[in-house]
């Protein structure tokens, strides 16, 4: 069997069932609006499965116990990336064609080259070097460059079939693998879905069963009601679970888009003040020990501020750029104030059960890793001993799942005309939003970045959905700008900063000393913005809208109407 013959039979086979998934969650939603968020609490026919006590998930792999610390390749597109990821020192490395990534065909191409190299190569498959976990796109997204009868096959499966057909037998050989992250699960029957995936794909590439391990990442706050059936579901696979804290926060504003009492203040706001947060972390920690499984925290953001964005982007659009890429990376490292910072963030999770996290730049290797040393111990699998199970009372398991929905703390004012309480922000709060969400959108879909280092922080898709959550919650339901006496924020004033922000990127220049984007470009992004920020339902993602500005119509879909 070809890698032709392989995508299409897993297309044939789970499509029709991803399609009824995507439409329970358009139900699901509604519900959602309609009960005021009531609606969402553990399943009732899931009952026997969370209270038996009985099952785990298969014994961990040996190889993939410490999960200390991993490291998120923001430039899957770049192999001098990746193998600076594979010899960082880390566990492992996240390989995110996600919320790191812009789908272009060429990337598409140059990545999944770029891992079959590093897979290949001996002196980076020693027990010293990270393992590499490949992070698909999501089950909602298509990839329409590879059609089959007229079909778009799904993003999902275009990634994790092209890895697995490419790698899975050389990895198994070694003992390093195949291992994925799994992004974006809602509920248990998705879970039900990927089971039955990667079992097939087992089957057809004649590999034994159980081989493919899998950390999950629990980033919705509908997937935060069934984690255990989620385990239980993907048991077999399934050796961590992960948090994705952004990509939660977005989705915890998304689900109730339409309520107005669930009004958000700025991002700064949204930390463990939250009761909200701090339940969805109490309860991953803890219900992941419960079934043998490990629990891992969120991606550390930081990244060098000398950097420019370039060095950072998930993605290059020429050979050129990717050497000035690597290059960068390598010589900068993160200041001591930004390391401790990393330290003792990281040693808060460890402090609340997690056994590892993420992070974005290699010089955070050391901090990471020793934050949980200290806390767990040299013996990574202890995360199962008596000390490290936190058992939570009925009383206080039942208050963690009630505040997963809770509203928000740190809105201090009232909207006159609704009566609903909102938040009162600064106009710079407005303007570093809008920066980030112009330069964001207008990296993805004309550089082909879907990660960038802006002020010192990378800037993904996830954190991109923030701010544009955000700023449509404000404009739709009410938010007091300070300096200007706590009156609401306007679509004029909107448009009068994106003028400002054009003005601005417009003196920006790229790696080759020619405007960032041209003028139609700046067009572009301005429109984009204005349509996801005055539509009067939210607009689910934004590749739903941003996606089709990277193909090239007539060869990326008719050429390639089938496999």
């Amino acid at each position: 069997m070809g890698i032709d013959e392989f995508l299409k039979v897993l297309h044939l086979e789970f499509e029709e069932k991803r399609q009824e998934l995507l439409k329970e969650r358009i139900l699901i939603q509604s519900n959602i609006i309609q009960s005021h968020g009531k609606c969402l609490k553990k399943p009732i026919e899931t009952f026997e499965i969370r209270n038996d006590p009985t099952w785990k998930i298969r014994e961990i792999p040996k190889i993939l116990q410490d999960r200390s610390v991993d490291i998120v390749c923001l430039d899957v597109t770049n192999y001098q990336t990746m193998v600076e990821c594979v010899e960082s020192g880390s566990n492992g490395v996240q390989v995110d064609f996600d919320d790191g990534y812009s789908p272009s065909s060429s990337n598409n191409s140059k990545a999944q080259s770029n891992i079959s190299k590093i897979v290949n190569d001996n002196r980076l498959n020693q027990s010293n070097k990270a393992l590499l976990l490949i992070r698909p796109r999501s089950m909602n997204l298509d990839e329409f460059a590879h059609c089959i009868d007229g079909v778009p096959i799904s993003g999902t499966i275009f990634d994790l079939g092209v890895f697995l057909f490419n790698n899975a037998k050389k990895l198994l050989e070694m003992g390093r693998g195949p291992f994925l992250y799994i992004p974006k699960i809602e509920n248990y029957r998705e879970a039900q879905w990927w089971d039955s995936l990667l079992k097939r794909c087992e089957q057809l590439l004649s590999i034994p069963p159980f081989t493919i391990k899998a950390i999950v990442l629990i980033e919705n706050i509908l997937a935060s009601f069934e984690m255990e059936e989620i385990i239980y579901y993907l048991r077999d696979h399934c050796i961590a679970l992960n948090t994705g804290r952004w990509d939660y926060i977005f989705s915890y504003i998304k689900k109730f888009s339409q309520l107005p009492n669930y009004n958000i203040p700025s991002k700064s706001m949204l930390s463990f003040n939250q009761d909200f947060l701090v339940s969805y972390y109490n309860l991953l920690s803890n219900i992941s020990h419960k079934r043998g499984c490990l629990a891992t925290g969120g991606m550390a953001p930081h990244y060098p501020s000398s950097s420019s964005s370039s060095s950072s982007s998930s993605s290059s659009s020429s050979s050129s750029s990717s050497s000035s890429s690597s290059s960068s990376s390598s010589e900068t490292i993160l200041s001591d104030k930004e390391l401790l910072s990393i330290f003792n963030g990281k040693r808060d999770e460890a402090k609340m059960g997690f056994d590892g996290a993420l992070i974005a730049h290699k010089s955070a290797v050391s901090a990471c890793r020793n934050a949980f040393k200290e806390i767990i111990g040299n013996d990574n699998t202890n995360h199962l001993s008596s000390n490290r199970l936190f058992k939570f009372s009925p009383i206080q398991c039942d208050q963690y799942f009630s505040n997963l929905i809770k509203t928000c703390q740190g809105l201090t004012l009232e909207n006159k005309f609704n009566h609903y309480p909102i938040a009162s922000v600064s106009i710079q709060d407005v303007k570093s939003y809008l920066t980030v969400l112009y330069i964001y959108i207008g990296n993805w879909i004309f550089k082909e970045k879907g990660a960038i280092s802006i002020n010192g922080v990378i800037e993904d898709l996830a954190t991109s959905e923030i701010n544009r959550v955000l700023l449509w919650k404000w404009l739709k339901f009410g938010v007091a700008i300070k300096e200007d006496n706590n009156k609401l924020l306007t679509l004029s004033t909107i448009l009068n900063f994106l003028n400002d922000i054009e003005k601005q990127q417009q003196q920006q220049k790229d790696d080759n000393n020619n405007n960032k984007f041209t003028n139609n470009q700046h067009e572009t992004i301005k429109r984009l913005i204005i349509q996801f920020l005055t539509s009067n339902q939210l607009i689910d993602f934004m590749p739903t809208l941003l996606y089709p500005y990277l193909l090239n119509l007539k060869k990326d879909i008719i050429l390639k109407s089938k496999l």
